[in-house]
């Protein structure tokens, strides 16, 4: 994927979203008396906004192939901030972190209650029953029968399944979290954009909410990251960048995300699609793939490797979450079952409760949902989703402290991240940008049943990592313009 492709699609999917943005402001608009002046001004904003970022989305070569030259030929931050550095900003992180986790379960907030309670009834149920390890031995056998949350979280929570142990585990999980992702910054990008990562994360208020909570979210996000970090190559790195051995840790850590809650499933197909493509059989030009090929460059024998390397990881994701599969297959007859694909078809969560009843299949489901709507009301309940989803993604990545007006930090942190993926060629940079993709279009279609940052939060790292190279990469050029400037001053 080259720069002008990345960008013409960050331009486009913006578009899209302020114009379903727009047409929801319009809709909440007319079905009030005497609108605010908020929603009055936001409809031109937002026309303005769309059609600015259509104009760049299909801008000619001729004027975008120069600005991103450009920011193509920013060079990489260097090891500025030094392993001192970092170790402060890591201290610093710690406090606020931890100064954030003190004060949030001291609000009286919590949104998760429902969740929290449900996860300390199961791991009370698993100890009960003999602990986490019999259940993980007999769960091909049938054992376990929720067939909405997952296994590994209530596992590890069932060594003392309460509330106060619940959330110290979350805890705990966020701080290491922080900890890992930061040496994997430092690894990827430089230790100064490891410092300002730290920060980002530790002050961010979707990390901090679901890092004191007794739910899952914290340790999906950890094996997600871990996922992404596998494939992205260290920073300077010569030689083959992209093993199969990244490929199939990366694999392993997702099957592992999977037995932790089922979007996992979502993450590890995308994550084949983007493989499929990158190892598909065509001729890589040098200037356009940097790194080395994984594949022959002989076609038939790139196609032969390409389906062994898809085999081998599915495979790997198969051994991994056998346990979960053949519980599924045992219990429901059906390898990936989860109760919550129902709602994918329903048209408010309430509906669950009459689906169960019936004991409606997803194939049943989703049958009886065509039946019941045309493609424009399709069309209509994606489109105005993706505008929701979209704020929501942005949303995310503002720091606690403050709730809606988030989205005030989250967009120039979203415009500092397409920055460093407009700079940086790795492939894993592309499955991000894949995932980020198939994420905001399925959560869209979610949106009238449930919304929040819990969907959106296991890309958190990696896109807060990009956000921190962006800004780094950002403050160099200042530096470096004030450096000539002076120069050319005192000449």
């Amino acid at each position: 994927m080259s720069g002008s492709t990345l960008f013409r699609i960050a331009a486009g999917c913006f578009a899209l979203s302020l114009a379903a943005g727009g047409s929801e402001v319009l809709r909440l608009a007319a079905s009030q008396p005497a609108p605010s002046l908020l929603l009055i001004l936001a409809q031109p904003v937002c026309a303005l906004g769309a059609l600015l970022a259509l104009a760049a989305c299909l801008a000619p070569p001729r004027i975008l192939d120069p600005w991103l030259a450009r920011v193509r030929a920013l060079p990489s931050p260097e090891a500025a901030a030094g392993v001192g550095g970092v170790a402060l900003a890591l201290v610093a992180a710690g406090v606020l972190f931890l100064g954030g986790a003190v004060v949030w379960m001291n609000s009286g907030k919590d949104p998760h209650l429902d969740d929290q309670q449900a996860y300390i009834e199961l791991a009370r149920m698993i100890r009960r029953e003999g602990g986490g390890v019999l259940l993980f031995v007999q769960l091909p056998k049938g054992r376990f029968n929720d067939a909405n949350r997952h296994p590994l979280y209530p596992m590890l929570l069932s060594a003392n399944p309460t509330e106060e142990h619940g959330r110290r585990l979350s805890l705990i999980v966020g701080l290491a979290a922080i900890a890992v992702f930061t040496w994997l910054t430092a690894r990827a990008f430089s230790w100064a954009t490891a410092a300002v990562f730290a920060l980002l994360l530790a002050v961010n208020r979707s990390w901090l909410e679901y890092s004191t909570s007794v739910v899952c979210e914290s340790l999906l996000t950890l094996l997600i990251g871990l996922a992404w970090f596998a494939l992205l190559p260290p920073a300077r790195s010569s030689g083959e960048c992209v093993s199969i051995r990244r490929i199939l840790s990366a694999a392993a850590l997702l099957s592992l995300a999977y037995l932790t809650k089922a979007t996992g499933l979502m993450y590890f197909g995308l994550f084949l699609g983007w493989l499929a493509w990158e190892l598909f059989p065509r001729r890589f030009e040098p200037d356009v793939d940097p790194e080395p090929s994984l594949l022959p460059r002989d076609a038939p024998a790139r196609g032969r490797r390409m389906a062994l390397v898809l085999l081998s990881c599915v495979m790997a994701f198969a051994a991994v979450s056998y346990p979960l599969i053949a519980r599924n297959v045992v219990r429901f007859g059906n390898p990936f079952h989860n109760v919550n694909s129902l709602l994918l078809f329903a048209d408010r969560y309430e509906d669950l409760d009459d689906m169960l009843a019936q004991q409606m299949s997803t194939g049943d489901a989703a049958r009886s949902f065509v039946r019941r709507h045309g493609v424009g009301d399709m069309l209509e309940r994606e489109f105005s989703g993706l505008g929701w989803q979209a704020y929501i993604m942005l949303r995310a990545l503002g720091p606690w402290g403050i709730d809606d007006s988030r989205i005030l930090f989250g967009l120039p942190l979203a415009a500092c991240a397409l920055v460093s993926l407009l700079q940086d060629p790795r492939r894993a940079n592309r499955l991000l940008v894949v995932w980020l993709l198939g994420g905001w279009i399925v959560f869209a279609w979610y949106v009238p049943i449930a919304a929040g940052d819990r969907f959106v939060i296991p890309l958190l790292p990696a896109v807060l990592a990009h956000a921190a190279n962006g800004l780094v990469l950002l403050q160099r050029l200042v530096s470096d313009g004030k450096s000539r400037r002076r120069s050319s001053a005192a000449a």
